[in-house]
């Protein structure tokens, strides 16, 4: 299992982004979180299969209905991600 940071930028405010990312992510098996920042990018933390995350990845790059997906940035971090029940949480602000 591998854990990364996704900063996403572009107009993902109030799109339905982070519901399409969430979706998504729980197809493919990838627990973790998903916010909006105070600058109004999307946040997300993702543990999975380094397959998977690949998939999602390129899910983040071409965005939903509504969306315009400007830049992504990926960061594989070493947190320790307790349980692994495979959900993704969206965290209001």
């Amino acid at each position: 299992m591998q854990t990364i940071r996704i900063q996403i930028s572009g107009r993902v405010f109030k799109t339905g982004y982070r519901y399409y990312l969430k979706q998504i992510a729980e197809g493919l098996h990838i627990s973790g979180t998903i916010e909006y920042s105070k600058d109004q990018q999307v946040l997300v933390l993702a543990n999975g299969s380094t397959k998977n995350l690949e998939e999602f990845i390129s899910f983040c790059r071409m965005g939903c209905l509504g969306s315009d997906v400007e830049s992504i940035t990926i960061k594989s971090i070493t947190e320790k991600n307790e349980g692994n029940d495979h959900s993704m949480r969206i965290i209001e602000i």
